[in-house]
Protein backbone atom coordinates (compact mmCIF):
# COMPACT_ATOMS: atom_id res chain seq x y z
CA UNK A 1 0.00 0.00 0.00
CA UNK A 2 1.14 3.58 -0.57
CA UNK A 3 0.63 4.45 3.11
CA UNK A 4 2.96 1.62 4.09
CA UNK A 5 5.48 2.63 1.45
CA UNK A 6 5.62 6.26 2.54
CA UNK A 7 5.80 5.33 6.23
CA UNK A 8 8.57 2.82 5.62
CA UNK A 9 10.47 5.18 3.31
CA UNK A 10 10.28 7.96 5.87
CA UNK A 11 11.64 5.73 8.64
CA UNK A 12 14.53 4.42 6.54
CA UNK A 13 15.44 7.89 5.29
CA UNK A 14 15.34 9.44 8.76
CA UNK A 15 17.49 6.70 10.20
CA UNK A 16 20.12 6.91 7.45
CA UNK A 17 20.25 10.69 7.11
CA UNK A 18 20.54 11.24 10.86
CA UNK A 19 22.84 8.26 11.43
CA UNK A 20 20.63 7.08 14.27
CA UNK A 21 19.73 3.48 15.04
CA UNK A 22 16.32 2.36 13.85
CA UNK A 23 13.90 1.93 16.72
CA UNK A 24 10.35 0.59 16.61
CA UNK A 25 9.17 3.65 18.55
CA UNK A 26 10.54 5.96 15.85
CA UNK A 27 8.78 3.94 13.19
CA UNK A 28 5.36 3.24 14.64
CA UNK A 29 3.58 3.18 11.24
CA UNK A 30 5.95 0.42 10.06
CA UNK A 31 5.45 -1.42 13.32
CA UNK A 32 1.72 -1.40 12.73
CA UNK A 33 2.12 -2.69 9.17
CA UNK A 34 4.45 -5.57 10.02
CA UNK A 35 4.51 -7.76 13.16
CA UNK A 36 8.32 -7.66 13.12
CA UNK A 37 9.22 -4.55 11.18
CA UNK A 38 11.24 -4.99 8.04
CA UNK A 39 13.46 -2.19 9.36
CA UNK A 40 14.30 -4.26 12.43
CA UNK A 41 14.92 -7.25 10.16
CA UNK A 42 17.23 -5.10 8.03
CA UNK A 43 19.06 -3.85 11.12
CA UNK A 44 19.59 -7.44 12.29
CA UNK A 45 21.42 -8.21 9.02
CA UNK A 46 24.25 -5.91 10.12
CA UNK A 47 26.63 -6.96 12.89
CA UNK A 48 27.32 -4.38 15.61
CA UNK A 49 30.69 -3.30 14.21
CA UNK A 50 32.06 0.04 13.07
CA UNK A 51 32.38 0.35 9.32
CA UNK A 52 35.81 1.27 8.04
CA UNK A 53 36.53 3.33 4.95
CA UNK A 54 36.32 1.06 1.92
CA UNK A 55 33.91 -1.43 3.52
CA UNK A 56 31.49 -2.84 0.97
CA UNK A 57 27.82 -3.63 1.37
CA UNK A 58 25.92 -5.31 -1.46
CA UNK A 59 22.19 -4.98 -2.05
CA UNK A 60 20.34 -6.69 -4.89
CA UNK A 61 16.68 -5.87 -5.27
CA UNK A 62 14.40 -7.94 -7.49
CA UNK A 63 10.76 -7.01 -7.10
CA UNK A 64 9.78 -7.72 -3.51
CA UNK A 65 13.08 -9.38 -2.57
CA UNK A 66 16.20 -7.78 -1.10
CA UNK A 67 19.34 -9.92 -1.16
CA UNK A 68 21.88 -8.41 1.20
CA UNK A 69 25.56 -8.94 1.99
CA UNK A 70 26.93 -6.94 4.90
CA UNK A 71 30.47 -5.58 5.30
CA UNK A 72 31.50 -8.62 7.36
CA UNK A 73 30.36 -11.05 4.65
CA UNK A 74 27.09 -12.11 6.27
CA UNK A 75 24.13 -12.57 3.96
CA UNK A 76 20.38 -12.28 4.35
CA UNK A 77 17.13 -11.77 2.54
CA UNK A 78 13.98 -9.72 3.16
CA UNK A 79 10.76 -10.14 1.19
CA UNK A 80 8.52 -7.09 1.19
CA UNK A 81 7.44 -4.99 -1.79
CA UNK A 82 6.78 -2.02 0.49
CA UNK A 83 10.27 -2.25 2.01
CA UNK A 84 12.16 -2.72 -1.28
CA UNK A 85 10.31 0.17 -2.95
CA UNK A 86 11.04 2.40 0.03
CA UNK A 87 14.71 1.36 0.12
CA UNK A 88 15.12 2.11 -3.61
CA UNK A 89 13.50 5.50 -3.14
CA UNK A 90 15.75 6.32 -0.18
CA UNK A 91 18.87 5.72 -2.27
CA UNK A 92 17.70 6.63 -5.77
CA UNK A 93 14.64 8.87 -5.38
CA UNK A 94 14.45 12.66 -5.63
CA UNK A 95 15.47 13.13 -1.98
CA UNK A 96 18.27 10.52 -1.96
CA UNK A 97 20.04 10.08 1.36
CA UNK A 98 23.37 10.17 -0.53
CA UNK A 99 23.24 12.16 -3.77
CA UNK A 100 26.86 11.19 -4.50
CA UNK A 101 26.07 7.46 -4.27
CA UNK A 102 23.06 7.95 -6.55
CA UNK A 103 25.16 9.81 -9.13
CA UNK A 104 27.94 7.19 -9.03
CA UNK A 105 25.55 4.26 -9.41
CA UNK A 106 23.66 5.90 -12.26
CA UNK A 107 26.94 6.77 -14.01
CA UNK A 108 28.10 3.14 -13.65
CA UNK A 109 25.00 1.49 -15.12
CA UNK A 110 25.94 2.11 -18.77
CA UNK A 111 29.32 0.48 -18.10
CA UNK A 112 27.78 -2.83 -17.03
Amino acid sequence: SNVGYYSCRSCIHSSLSQLKPISPQACLPCSLLFPKTRLQEFKSLNPPIDLVKGAEIEMTIRGDTLLYKNAAGGVGMIRSEVFTKALCDVYFGEDAVSPTLKENVLAGIPKL
